[in-house]
């Protein structure tokens, strides 16, 4: 039988109700002190997680800052002739940051001052001085927030190659940028050069001009020019260095713009440009952390053409012209002809145009 659990009304005295209700109080406290303890201890837990997801996001993060700081960002380019395309490089360096950028077929000449094609690199040339055409040339620029060392600078060994010894935070290596010519039967020079070198460490980027090998399978996809692409792929197999580029690097659909090295590297991207070939992005891993300097960039500044004096613009353009006039007649080589222009030209704009 079931007994019944209702109090005797007998039984219900001042004292007894005391306790029931000391009893209840019990309870709501026991309960109360056991919800207070599980929500601190799911509060805890929540902290506890977060705080290591939050360890872990910071771990990785680190991780990544520290790949980061650890690889140097090189930018490849064929600008085929940069006197017309100062302002595409600009936008190609502010777009990229890049720590060095090498250039083939400039097409310059000593006339034309390294100041002239673009701020905050030291720039480091050579020239087609000699040869067929005005064309070649090949320039590698490094940013000024780099605290880079140039123990040497090649810029006298056969062939357009320009090389430097670099170290950067205790990391050495040796940069060419080399351009040969389409007209050139022969791939010696850039060979005959890298058996010369003395640093472990290699990177040679620079038009090839190389179309007839197969980059994917390292074979040759026609035999025309055969023993001068299979030279350059039994040099490339016998010294362990690797071609990196396996895609088109030129609008007409061949891979002449080349990236060679024994160097671990990263994020390779071909990128289309204003020129007849593609530019080529891609870092190099160094063995310690690259600290670069914070370099805040001045704008450029621009002449205000609204408040130009006309007048005396007009005025010195025709002296100008007269000046120019003259000294063609008098048979000076083109060089003179074309300095007087543009100090003519750049003195006016100083005089009569404010920035």
């Amino acid at each position: 039988m079931v007994q019944s659990m209702l109090v005797p009304p007998n039984m219900i005295t001042g004292q007894n109700v005391k306790i029931v209700w000391i009893l209840i109080l019990m309870n709501l406290s026991l309960f109360g002190i056991y919800s207070l303890l599980l929500t601190i201890k799911v509060q805890m837990d929540l902290v506890r997680l977060v705080t290591g997801l939050f360890v872990v996001f910071f771990s990785v993060s680190q991780l990544k800052m520290a790949g980061s700081q650890r690889e140097l960002k090189i930018v490849s380019w064929n600008c085929n002739g940069l006197s017309s395309k100062t302002h595409e490089l600009d936008l190609l360096l502010d777009q990229h940051s890049p720590d060095i950028f090498c250039l083939c077929e400039t097409k310059l000449d000593p006339t034309i001052a390294d100041n002239e094609l673009t701020k905050n690199y030291t720039i480091y040339r050579r020239d087609r001085t000699s040869g067929p055409g005005r064309g070649g040339g090949v320039l590698i620029g490094l940013s000024n927030s780099c605290p880079f060392n140039v123990s040497r600078i090649n810029s006298s060994c056969p062939g357009e190659i320009i090389a430097l010894d670099l170290s950067i935070c205790g990391f050495s290596f040796t940069l060419a940028c080399y351009y040969r010519r389409p007209i050139d039967k022969q791939i010696e020079n850039i060979m005959n050069w890298y058996y010369n070198q003395t640093c472990p460490n290699i990177v040679i980027v620079g038009d090839f001009n190389l179309p007839d090998i197969d980059w994917n399978s390292c074979s040759l996809k026609s035999t025309r020019d055969s023993t001068m692409h299979t030279l350059f792929l039994d040099f490339l197999e016998c010294n362990n260095l690797l071609q990196l580029v396996n895609q088109p690097t030129h609008n007409k659909g061949n891979t002449l713009d080349l990236v060679v090295t024994n160097l671990n590297t990263s994020k390779l991207s071909v990128e289309s440009s204003c020129s007849d070939h593609f530019s080529i992005v891609f870092n190099i891993v160094s063995d310690n952390v690259i600290k670069r300097s914070k370099s805040v960039t001045k704008p450029k500044p621009f002449w205000d053409f609204s408040k130009a004096d006309g007048a005396h613009i007009m005025l010195d353009c025709f002296k100008l012209e007269q000046d120019i006039s003259s000294t063609i007649e008098s048979r000076n080589n083109h060089e003179l002809v074309w300095h007087k222009f543009k100090s003519g030209i750049l003195q006016t704009a100083h005089n009569h145009i404010p920035l």
